[in-house]
């Protein structure tokens, strides 16, 4: 976008949120390191913060290869925010970016830390009254680089569990719970890394795909991850993978069965282009 055009959608959203400043302007959905060093954003809100208009600039990303971007948000100097995907099961060289990002007074926000909210795949996981959910968000801030877990919230009981988690610390049972889903999901749990992409001669969207099927499966959100894989183009869908042999099985830097999850995909998403 351009600096005006980014100008304009500022002082919508101003109007919009019925307010005179945005704390923290976010450039959301980051995928690229194009995303991440973007002068026209940088421009745009060094002038909304001249008028008062904007006081923070975050990074938000959520996408598998968002550990580069992060590094190049610490070493542009534009960002004091940010705002990502976190968890127990991928990535253990996030912890040291997230130490560099406090060094360098960038503050963060995390959310996904349920490592794909797939508890209900892992048979016994509660048992004796834990809750899976408060264990994540209890590991998450034992990391004292991470200033505070985001959650959705859908009924007055999850704000309960909320409560009661930042009131206690992750105990020795919880830690053995979370590594017993992290054994049982480590080859199970897309981190949408996009590194089987590459592979694929039908070139599926397969980040995108794995992720609607997550929204479909383990978050209760079936319409939206329907409409969502409805609008991809025909091409990137995975209809053709029934009849591929699945190279994206081997160029899973995690051991994935990645066709298998695409068909199956596939077959809970398909029906609505009817």
């Amino acid at each position: 976008d351009s600096v005006d055009s980014l100008l304009a959608d500022i002082d919508t959203s101003l109007r919009r949120l019925r307010t005179d400043v945005i704390d923290v302007y976010y450039n959301s959905m980051v995928e690229s390191l194009d995303d991440v060093l973007a002068e026209d954003l940088f421009e745009a809100i060094h002038r909304a913060k001249q008028a008062g208009k904007v006081r923070h600039l975050g990074l938000s990303s959520h996408h598998g290869g968002m550990q580069a971007w992060l590094e190049a948000g610490i070493d542009c100097g534009q960002y004091e925010v940010f705002f990502i995907k976190y968890d127990f099961v991928s990535y253990p060289d996030q912890d040291e970016i997230l130490r560099r990002a406090a060094r360098q007074g960038i503050g963060t926000i995390v959310f996904k830390t349920n490592a794909g909210n797939r508890k209900h795949e892992v048979k016994g996981l509660e048992a004796g009254g834990l809750s899976f959910q408060q264990a994540t968000w209890k590991w998450a801030l034992t990391n004292p680089y991470v200033s505070s877990v985001s959650v959705t919230l859908s009924n007055f009981n999850q704000i309960q569990e909320c409560l009661e988690a930042v009131g206690s610390s992750l105990d020795e049972r919880e830690v053995a719970m979370l590594h017993h889903y992290g054994r049982e999901m480590f080859n199970r749990y897309c981190r949408f890394c996009t590194t089987c992409e590459g592979s694929c001669p039908q070139h599926v969207a397969v980040a995108d795909i794995m992720r609607y099927e997550m929204y479909f499966t383990c978050y209760g959100r079936e319409k939206e991850a329907m409409r969502l894989y409805g609008e991809l183009p025909e091409a990137l869908t995975a209809a053709a993978c029934d009849a591929c042999v699945g190279p994206c099985d081997a160029a899973c830097p995690f051991g994935r069965k990645v066709r298998t999850g695409l068909i199956d995909a596939h077959r809970r998403l398909e029906f609505r282009r009817a």
